[in-house]
């Protein structure tokens, strides 16, 4: 009891901490101030998905027809903005740019959600949806061959990327010579979250809070806040309409990034990597180059979803897990503690867990072995915005630079697999 009565003293002194530096980023960026001299941002309220789409298409530099096109989205979290995922941009764009005339990768950080992320996932998914339609439909009159899509969301933006495939048009209708028309499929081909609550954040905050302190939470971040506590049901819908899950399910590859061992305080790793105490099986993926960040990376097997089940309960986050763990998921979890400051617990020492070096897993074992401490020293959960280099502005940029070889892997996996032509080093936890 003395051992969890210091641990919990910890981290609770963590929160607190945490949280204090969380108002005062929120002070910052909402309250109209300028936060350690970051530039004013124009404020994207407003104007509408379709002309972001419309302004970003015509400032392209070049004519980008070519035989393939692959159109790579990047959709940032709750109080972020296009930069957010800037780093991982200029990665990706640095490798495509090795690839000859026949294939073109195009990189899009959506624009609409920017100061505008606490109207739900509802709002913000369809925002997102309206601007990939409109730059589709435009790319669709381009690509000769062929069109492709790949999302990566981070945090809340994966959340809002799986709403958006329910709106998503995957077949264009192009004019060609006279009033006749071509049809033009759009290939889904690599759909990645990094640190995404897919279970929602209720009963996963880092310290854990009583009902009654969730809804306190939530309704302080508004409708995005009742979405991620689970006070509405969107959630729910979201793996059990086949206008979510048909979708999701027709990518190439599915993959989630979770931050292991409690370094995350927005997005615990149960959350991000989805996992429960059930029996689900998750296969280990060897991996080529061993970097210092992966802890793990697994896989679950894509079978046939069940009938879904009504909505009219809430379901448990273990059926939240199940079904979405059913349509084949690959699951990389990283250990940022190198990268972070951390204290001594005293009088504690961590469970051992022996499942390192096992060729499967279950839910329940990966929960034990990756969502909890390992060390007698907990670190300061800041793994968030390290794990994409978070460069939102120039002072996150600075504090987060030690996750950019983690999206310089991501940023050649993604070439790789989207056009079949190896540019780089591989991602971890690729077979």
């Amino acid at each position: 009891m003395r051992h969890q009565c210091c641990s919990l003293v910890t981290r609770l002194s963590i929160t607190i901490a945490v949280l204090a530096i969380v108002m005062s980023l929120a002070k910052g960026f909402l309250g109209g101030g300028v936060l350690w001299g970051a530039a004013p941002r124009l404020s994207s309220m407003g104007s509408s998905p379709a002309s972001f789409a419309s302004s970003w298409l015509k400032a392209l530099a070049t004519n980008h027809t070519a035989d393939k096109i692959h159109l790579i989205v990047l959709v940032h979290g709750w109080m972020g903005n296009p930069d957010e995922l800037k780093y991982l941009q200029s990665a990706i764009e640095q490798r495509a740019s090795r690839l000859d005339d026949h294939q073109s990768v195009l990189v899009y950080s959506v624009r609409s959600n920017e100061h505008n992320t606490s109207d739900g996932i509802v709002a913000g998914g369809t925002r997102v949806s309206a601007e990939v339609n409109e730059i589709l439909a435009q790319l669709a009159a381009q690509a000769t061959s062929e069109l492709s899509v790949s999302f990566v969301g981070h945090s809340l933006g994966g959340l809002y990327a799986r709403y958006s495939l329910s709106e998503l048009q995957f077949e264009h209708h192009v004019a060609t010579t006279g009033s006749s028309t071509r049809s033009v499929l759009v290939t889904p081909k690599i759909f990645c979250t990094t640190a995404t609550p897919h279970l929602g954040v209720s009963g996963y905050t880092y310290l854990p809070l009583p009902r009654a302190a969730e809804y306190i939470v939530a309704h302080a971040m508004q409708p995005t806040g009742r979405d991620l506590f689970r006070f509405t049901n969107v959630l729910e819908r979201m793996v059990t309409e086949p206008s979510f899950m048909n979708p999701l399910g027709k990518f190439a590859k599915r993959i989630a990034y979770a931050c292991a061992h409690a370094t995350d305080f927005q997005v615990p790793t149960a959350t991000a990597a989805f996992l429960s105490n059930a029996d689900t099986l998750h296969a280990r993926v060897a991996v080529k180059r061993e970097e210092e960040f992966v802890a793990v990376a697994v896989e679950t097997e894509q079978r046939a979803l069940n009938e879904p089940p009504s909505t009219d309960q809430p379901l448990s986050a273990t059926k939240l897990a199940e079904r979405l763990d059913a349509l084949g998921w690959r699951k990389v979890f990283y250990d940022m503690r190198n990268t972070l400051p951390s204290l001594a617990v005293p009088f504690f020492t961590p469970p051992a867990v022996e499942t390192s070096h096992k060729s499967r897993y279950t839910s329940a074992e990966l929960l034990r072995e990756y969502a909890s401490w390992k060390t007698e020293r907990i670190h300061f959960p800041m793994g968030h915005n390290i794990l994409v280099a978070n460069a939102k502005n120039e002072a996150y940029a600075k504090m987060n630079a030690a996750g950019q070889p983690v999206m310089d892997q991501l940023a050649a996996y993604l070439v790789q697999e989207i056009t079949g032509v190896s540019v780089d080093d591989e991602e971890p936890g690729t077979s």
